[in-house]
C-alpha cells in the first residue's frame, strides 16, 4: 500500500513538473517594424503619419494600420517565415523570419515624396 502511494506521488509530480514546463515556453512569435522614408529627406529619415502594413505567410494573412512614428506590431504568429509589404503591391516587402518566444524585426523602406 505505501509502495502504490509513493508511486502515485511519483507520478502526480512528473505530470505536474510537465504541464509547468509546457505553459513556461510560448508557442509564438511577435514581428515588430517601423515603416519609413530610409533615404529621407530629412536626417534619419521621415516617418509617415500612417500606414497599412500586411503580412502573409505560415497560412496567415493579416494586416495593421501604423501607430506613432510608423510603428507596427504583428503579435501572436506560429514559427516560420512571413512576407511583411506595404500596399496592394507588396512594396516594399520584406521576409521575416519568426521564432517562438522571440520579437523579430523589421524596418520597411518608402519613398516620401
Amino acid at each position: 500500500m505505501v509502495v502504490m502511494a509513493r508511486l502515485w506521488t511519483i507520478g502526480a509530480v512528473g505530470i505536474v513538473v510537465l504541464v509547468v514546463a509546457s505553459c513556461s515556453t510560448p508557442a509564438t512569435g511577435s514581428i515588430h517594424g517601423l515603416l519609413a522614408d530610409c533615404g529621407g529627406i530629412a536626417p534619419g529619415g521621415v516617418y509617415p503619419q500612417s500606414g497599412t502594413v500586411s503580412l502573409t505567410g505560415n497560412g496567415v494573412q493579416s494586416s495593421v494600420h501604423t501607430r506613432d512614428r510608423g510603428r507596427f506590431t504583428f503579435d501572436n504568429l506560429l514559427p516560420g517565415t512571413y512576407v511583411v509589404y506595404v500596399g496592394h503591391r507588396h512594396y516594399p516587402e520584406q521576409s521575416v523570419s519568426v521564432k517562438a518566444g522571440t520579437r523579430s524585426t523589421v524596418t520597411l523602406c518608402i519613398a516620401i515624396p
